[in-house]
């Protein structure tokens, strides 16, 4: 009995040795990357376009572009009410917009339903809606839409940044569009700062409407109380240094 439990306590140290060397993280990453390629495959069946970057810009031409961010995981007290604003938002717009996001369905994800279907209410004919998410993202799927990039993050990181810059912001840059917001955790917050930073317009949208899922923030601190729930704060403070920035609270 005492080998067999020697035996074991050996497994478990080599196990825990390989779980914490390098070999874990390239093992992880190659499971992610065989999970991406059988979805990219599933969506080559749908009408969901899987694009390079470049490709994406060269789409959007002609377009009037719009990136939509905010609170994804966390999602929002009020989905109703960010329908309204959604609302808003297509009728400024108007037609023949292109609209990108973060490609998933959490929170502001909402958009890939309600943005074409408030489009279609009023007659408009030529709305496209885009996202750019990080590989990791093929575990549980995205919303379908026109366009899609998948860009190849660590397999803990969502963030699409690429050469320092933010792939949504960007986009806003390379094709003349405009940044609209409906509040935002700490990742907004990065963005928003490097739209205005760029000289974006940027339209940032902190009333009720936009307060987080109440449920969803007390599970997030309880497991780590320093996360940045509401990352716009520092923003609203300064907006009087943005003469790029429209508030609307």
């Amino acid at each position: 009995m005492k080998k067999i439990a020697l035996a074991v306590c050996a497994l478990c140290a080599s196990v825990s040795l390989f779980a914490a060397s390098p070999f874990q993280s390239a093992i992880d990453r190659a499971h992610r990357d065989g999970l991406y390629n059988v979805y990219v495959k599933q969506l080559a069946t749908t009408t969901t376009k899987v694009v390079s970057y470049d490709e994406l810009v060269k789409a959007a031409q002609g377009y009037k572009v719009v990136v939509v961010g905010g609170y994804s995981g966390l999602g929002y007290e009020h989905p109703d009410w960010i329908r309204e604003d959604f609302e808003m938002l297509v009728r400024t717009v108007g037609d023949h917009a292109f609209y990108v996001l973060g490609a998933t369905s959490d929170g502001i994800g909402q958009a890939y339903k309600d943005i074409p279907a408030i489009a279609k209410m009023l007659g408009y004919r030529d709305i496209k809606m885009a996202g750019i998410v990080s590989r990791n993202a093929a575990q549980w799927g995205i919303e379908p839409q026109d366009y899609v990039v998948f860009v190849d993050t660590a397999v803990d990181d969502w963030a699409v940044v690429v050469d320092g810059k933010s792939l949504y912001i960007k986009i806003a840059s390379d094709t003349n569009g405009i940044v609209v917001y409906f509040r935002g955790g700490g990742t907004s917050k990065g963005e928003l700062e490097e739209a205005l930073a760029d000289g974006l317009t940027v339209f940032l949208v902190v009333d009720k409407t936009t307060e987080p899922n109440k449920a969803n923030v007390e599970k997030r601190l309880s497991r780590n109380p320093n996360y940045v729930v509401d990352g716009t704060v520092d923003i609203v403070k300064s907006a009087k240094k943005w003469p790029n920035l429209i508030l609307l609270q």
